[in-house]
């Protein structure tokens, strides 16, 4: 007879949490360590990510038999599931999708050849306003082009961003403005070396450090 293996859910494990970690995560999201707060206009700690920190071996197991690998980030301090291993992940685009890498590499490649340091987009107090967003490439640029080949349309930018707020890879403030989360700020560092070369604004010498 086939043996199963039985879940004992430690104390620790909040149910409600742990249904709204299954609904994200399935969703593609990632589980950011810092959420923003629009009633304080700051970054606070998420519960959710509390929630699988502090049971990541008993959340890691459960996923795994859910056919999903829940993989933590600790350098960017965010957690995702994918269908590969965690040392295949990068390579596979899960959460790392052309659609991702794009869109991120883009938004910050043109705010820096508009003369703003890469840390503007991580920044309470930068990040991408409507008056940036006007000034991103129009219909007969490349980019553009290159949005469009990967299913976004219409307003390529507005979709861009949409899909990054859905999957958690930025936020909008009070201000409405658009601010990168530190999961962005860590594939921004990580597609430099990929992405980066002729024509691109982004080298790695100019991602500054966090204070």
């Amino acid at each position: 007879m086939e043996q199963h293996e039985t879940f004992f859910f430690p104390p620790t494990v909040n149910p409600v949490r742990s249904q709204q970690l299954v609904k994200r995560l399935a969703r593609g999201e990632i589980i950011n360590r810092k959420s923003y707060n629009e009633g304080t206009s700051q970054l606070e700690e998420s519960e959710l990510y509390v929630s699988l920190a502090g049971n990541y071996e008993f959340y890691k197991a459960l996923y795994l038999h859910m056919g999903w690998h829940l993989i933590f980030n600790t350098q960017g301090e965010f957690f995702y599931v994918s269908r590969v291993p965690e040392e295949d992940a990068l390579e596979e685009g899960d959460p790392n999708s052309n659609r991702i890498n794009y869109t991120l590499f883009a938004l910050a490649d043109n705010m820096v050849k508009r003369g703003f340091e890469l840390g503007v987009l991580w920044s309470l107090h930068g990040g991408i306003s409507n008056e940036d967003l006007a000034q991103m490439p129009d219909r007969d640029s490349e980019q553009w082009t290159v949005m469009t080949a990967l299913g976004f349309k219409d307003d390529v930018w507005a979709e861009g961003i949409k899909t990054l707020k859905t999957r958690g890879f930025v936020f909008e403030d009070s201000r409405g403005s658009i601010i990168f989360s530190n999961a962005a700020k860590y594939f921004i560092e990580h597609l430099i070396n990929k992405f980066a070369g002729e024509g691109s604004a982004l080298r790695v010498a100019t991602v500054p450090t966090e204070s």
